[in-house]
């Protein structure tokens, strides 16, 4: 049940991530904006440039967690008979994702955060299919999870 759980820490810290990168981004535009001092604006440009880095690093944060639950799930014994608490749990998990979404679609749009949302690509893409992702991923550490022999204890 732990490894399920796994999932659960996984879409609250991919969702705060995001939210934090496109609030952070927003306060060093507006900083940017509100200061006239030329090398001052050199470093802030700098900075902005160096925050659509977290573009692809949130990328490489999906893809990686993604690895690493699966390595944990499959160094897991798991018994049949925690299947239908894991069920229900992962029908939680697609739901809270659903609603990350939603509130991510909130934030994005808002007026306080248009331009950072419209700077990144993959970012929003990633939050637009979050519960298609969160799905796919539960699909695959089920099968690792349940897909083992009895005997089979993992590596």
């Amino acid at each position: 049940m732990s490894n399920v759980l796994d999932f659960l820490y996984l879409g609250i810290l991919i969702f705060v991530l995001v939210i934090v990168v496109m609030i952070s981004y927003q306060v060093l535009y507006n900083f940017a904006e509100a200061t006239e001092d030329t090398l001052n604006q050199t470093y802030i440009e700098k900075g902005l440039v160096a925050m659509t880095v977290w573009d692809s690093a949130v990328l490489v944060l999906v893809v990686m967690s993604f690895v690493a639950v699966v390595i944990g799930v499959f160094l897991v014994r798991s018994h049949p008979a925690f299947t239908i608490m894991s069920i229900i749990f992962m029908f939680v998990m697609l739901f809270l994702s659903g609603l990350f979404t939603n509130i991510y679609e909130d934030v994005a749009l808002s007026d306080n955060l248009y331009n950072s949302s419209v700077t990144y690509t993959i970012i929003p893409e990633i939050m637009h299919n979050f519960p298609l992702i969160i799905g796919v991923f539960i699909v695959i550490v089920g099968i690792v999870l349940y897909g083992k022999s009895r005997g089979d204890t993992g590596i």
